[in-house]
């Protein structure tokens, strides 16, 4: 028998809209989905009542924009010959170490554990088409100083295809250091073909001695270029007519201004205004395997669910008025998020659609490294996303979770998204 989980949409006025334009620009910015083929009857469901419940009020801070732990700035020297790339939401330094290839180095701090020395380990030697290390292959792994750290060393070589399984290289080389430094996680890493590596191996030990700590402390988000350091005072370092950090937006302020830099304008009919949540959606009815666990309301959502073991993995459903920035622009903004280059228009038209109330809507998977606003992430992370077009509306359906539960909830993630009624 299939029950259908009926839910009403509370109702919030713009003005108390405006302190979660911020949890509204991460929430977007990680739908993504790829190649599912086909979707998957739900047979079992549970019925769950969500009442509506109250908004946010002024100046609270959202789970959904809980800060992550601060880490410390970091200095390095540049080995001669390396040329600087513009740091992204994951590279802190990012360096194109050879002219004539496409042998790249770069530095990543993560929140916590990121995922785990060992499994990251792993999954970089799943990068390059390798088995496992085992236990005992681990435990004799060699050690390099970073930062006054024991740091594990690995130097691998084989078929490389990088986080998003995309073309095959041969012949490549990895190398990488990892280890864990006062609650976050520290990865440098570099690949490139395996001549190229082998011959620039002395200027990657000497970069990673040479990293320091500087003073300053800085939260560790997506925060946009340029943008002041977070901390304990952050509020005497903000500039003039910035909204104050985890509440209003200052009077008279326009809410597009607090959107990261590069991210698509999610207005309505008026460019450059903000769109507000559409409490008129036409989603009320959706059916939701019975594994999933319906977590309290967030903002800006619609429905969230937990998945998988420990309910690691997360998938929710958002619907804004208008156009909400456009459909390419939002799935790019997801790949970037996710430290991945952006589609071209024949990649972004030819992506799998999955019918979402008669609409054929396009789905993006995206696998590869994910810094989350409340701490969790890590190298080994995946989005699967839909986002429907609608008359007034457009709507985003998206899972976020370390990428070997993500991949087993797909077939349950394209079900639950044509469930929607």
């Amino acid at each position: 028998m299939k029950l259908q989980l009926t839910h009403t949409p509370a109702r919030r006025s713009l003005s108390k809209l405006f302190p979660l334009v911020l949890s509204c620009a991460a929430g977007l910015a990680l739908s993504g989905c790829g190649g599912s083929g086909g979707s998957q009857e739900i047979t079992e469901t549970r019925t769950v009542t969500n009442p509506p419940s109250a908004a946010a009020p002024m100046g609270a801070s959202p789970a959904s924009m809980a800060m992550a732990p601060a880490q410390a700035s970091f200095a390095w020297e540049a080995p001669a010959g390396w040329t600087p790339q513009p740091a992204t939401a994951t590279r802190i330094a990012n360096f194109k170490v050879d002219a004539d290839s496409d042998a790249e180095c770069y530095l990543t701090v993560l929140p916590g554990t990121g995922g785990g020395v060992e499994a990251n380990i792993n999954r970089w030697r799943s990068q390059l088409s390798l088995e496992p290390y085992t236990p005992a292959e681990m435990a004799e792994l060699p050690t390099l100083k970073v930062l006054e750290k024991d740091a594990l060393y690995v130097g691998f070589e084989g078929i490389f295809t990088g986080m998003g399984g995309g073309e095959k290289k041969e012949g490549y080389k990895l190398l990488g250091v990892i280890f864990e430094d006062g609650g976050s996680a520290v990865f440098v890493k570099m690949t490139g073909p395996a001549a190229v590596v082998d011959r620039e191996k002395a200027n990657f030990e000497s970069f990673c001695a040479s990293l320091k700590k500087t003073a300053a402390t800085q939260v560790a988000s997506n925060l946009p270029e340029g943008h002041p350091p977070i901390g304990p005072t952050a509020g005497s370092d903000l500039p003039a007519g910035h909204p104050e950090i985890g509440g209003a937006m200052a009077p008279g302020m326009d809410p597009s201004a607090a959107l990261p830099q590069g991210h698509p304008d999610i207005g309505g009919v008026v460019p450059g205004t903000m769109g507000d949540r559409n409490d008129d959606s036409q989603i009320t009815q959706w059916t939701a395997p019975a594994s999933w666990t319906q977590t309290p309301d967030k903002p800006m959502r619609l429905v969230t669910y937990t998945a998988g073991p420990e309910g690691k993995a997360e998938c929710y459903v958002t619907s804004l008025s208008g156009p909400a920035g456009g459909v390419d622009a939002n799935i790019n903004r997801w790949r970037e998020q996710m430290d991945q280059t952006p589609l071209d228009a024949a990649a972004l038209e030819a992506l799998p659609k999955i019918t979402i109330l008669g609409k054929p809507s396009p789905m993006i998977e995206i696998e590869g490294s994910f810094a989350g606003m409340d701490g969790q992430g890590g190298e080994g992370f995946m989005l699967l996303g839909a986002v429907c077009p609608l008359e007034g509306e457009t709507l985003f359906v998206k899972m976020t979770g370390p990428a070997a539960i993500v991949k087993q909830e797909k077939d349950n993630f394209v079900a639950f998204s044509e469930s929607l009624k």
